[in-house]
């Protein structure tokens, strides 16, 4: 079954973004929230040129089998909001020769622990 995005989602995905961008330490990046539009873009994407300190984090529209919910939503916002924060981190393993899956491993380490630390704190703010 295919879930899809609406408007709703999107503005929740972006009120999220933008509660964490100070919050992160990303307040000096410019930083666009956008809804895609196409089809099989998966449940979000990011885009990042850390030397100009720019980022576009994008929520998908077609979930393929992953449910929606409000949860899953603000969790991938602080998500790809982390994945700007550790942007240099991982121009730097890249540039010392780390493949792409063992950067991606290592982030996603410290992405899924920041994610779990974050969701015990405010729980009751996510159910």
């Amino acid at each position: 079954m295919k879930y899809r995005t609406n408007k709703k989602d999107f503005d929740l995905f972006k009120k999220e973004a933008i509660k964490w961008i100070p919050q992160l330490g990303l307040s000096n990046w410019r930083i666009e929230v956008e809804h895609l539009d196409a089809e099989d873009s998966g449940r979000a994407q990011y885009e990042i040129l850390v030397n100009e300190m720019v980022a576009t984090i994008k929520l998908g529209i077609d979930w393929q089998d992953d449910k929606k919910s409000n949860i899953r939503i603000k969790r991938l916002a602080f998500h790809e909001l982390v994945h700007v924060r550790l942007a240099r981190i991982e121009g730097m393993l890249a540039a010392r020769g780390y493949s792409d899956e063992e950067i991606s491993n290592a982030l996603h380490e410290v992405i899924y622990t920041f994610e779990n630390l974050h969701m015990i704190k405010d729980k009751s703010k996510y159910e």
